[in-house]
């Protein structure tokens, strides 16, 4: 596996450190542990994170960044299980639901590494991919990561989310 959060809040390590091969594993199940709604705060702006929990070999997600009290962008995500492996999809929008890709489809992550606490996404058929890195830190603790192939993991890479509280 990939180095541990706290080399990674370090800065020491790099997105390369894994495996580009698709991860095999048997369902989406396997991730049940990102579902719940996540909240925290990054530069002064509110991040928010909600996923289902699987069901039809599916999860499915959103987040919103909010600045003084306004939607800065969405993200539609679906985690789902397919004969090649599990694949992450990720369509963002600006306020209105504009969509900020064309006419092109979502970006498309595949699974390479995965465990209890961690699912590490490469981002497939691109030149130069990004990497997306799930870290549950404890129960009430989630971190992802959003990075370039070979470039640092710095701490201001880091999206911190605390388990909200159900209402």
């Amino acid at each position: 596996m990939g180095n541990d959060a706290g080399n990674m809040i370090a800065g020491e390590a790099k997105m390369d450190i894994y495996c580009s091969k698709r991860a095999s594993m048997p369902s989406v199940a396997d991730l049940a542990w990102l579902a719940g709604k996540w909240s925290g705060a990054r530069d002064g702006t509110s991040i928010e994170e909600q996923w289902s929990k699987p069901a039809g070999r599916a999860l499915m997600g959103m987040f919103r960044w909010l600045q003084d009290g306004r939607v800065c962008f969405y993200e539609f995500m679906t985690i789902e299980q397919e004969v090649e492996g599990i694949v992450l999809r990720i369509k963002r929008f600006g306020p209105g639901l504009i969509p900020w890709e064309e006419e092109q489809g979502a970006a498309v992550f595949g699974l390479v590494e995965a465990n209890n606490e961690e699912a590490v996404f490469v981002q497939q058929d691109v030149a130069e991919p990004l990497w997306i890195v799930y870290q549950r830190v404890d129960e009430d603790s989630l971190v992802a990561y959003l990075g370039s192939e070979g470039g640092p993991l710095r701490p201001e890479d880091a999206f911190r989310f605390r388990r909200c509280v159900p209402t």
